[in-house]
Order: structure tokens, then C-alpha cells, then sequence
């Protein structure tokens, strides 16, 4: 004998996934997070690097290099770590790439 309560309650608690599953499907999803959108003005990098770039002493104890020698190997790697620019993102620069490697 069936329980037409019991089958009733099962299909409706299944509609009711599907049409969770779909909501959840059509939410948008961003490649960045709304933190990180603001780097390029207020990040570490943008902020602290053209000031530690005139003061040659300090720029060498935060990165144990000469910003001559920083230049250069930014030089020597770029063709390596450059990425390409894109519709979807753009790519964090070479000599902030290189700065997080060697910090």
C-alpha cells in the first residue's frame, strides 16, 4: 500500500532542491573579489614602492637589493613572467610580480 502523503512530501521537497540548485546557478560569480579590486590604487605595492624607490637605503633593506639591480633583473625576467592582458583581467605587472617574489 502506498503512502500518497509520504510520495507528495518527497516531490515537492524535490522541486524544492531544483529550484534551489537553479538559483544558485544563476548568481553571478566575479573573478575578482571586491577586496582586492582597489589594489592597484591602494595596495602595498602602488603605495609603498615609488617611495621606497627614491629612498635608495631603505628600498635595499626591504628588498636587500639596489633599485639598480632590481631594475635589471626586473629586465632580465620580464619576457619570462609577463602575462598577457585579457578582456576578463588585467595582469599584475612585472616589477610587482618580482617584488612579491622577493619579499
Amino acid at each position: 500500500m502506498v503512502d500518497w502523503d509520504l510520495v507528495l512530501i518527497a516531490l515537492l521537497a524535490e522541486d524544492e532542491e531544483r529550484q534551489i540548485r537553479t538559483a544558485n546557478l544563476t548568481k553571478r560569480q566575479f573573478w575578482v573579489h571586491n577586496l582586492w579590486r582597489t589594489r592597484s590604487t591602494n595596495g602595498e605595492f602602488s603605495n609603498l614602492f615609488n617611495d621606497l624607490r627614491y629612498d635608495l637605503r631603505k628600498f635595499y633593506d626591504y628588498y636587500r637589493m639596489d633599485y639598480e639591480k632590481f631594475e635589471k633583473l626586473s629586465y632580465l625576467l620580464k619576457s619570462h613572467i609577463k602575462k598577457i592582458k585579457t578582456n576578463f583581467r588585467s595582469p599584475i605587472p612585472v616589477t610587482e610580480r618580482l617584488s612579491v617574489c622577493l619579499r
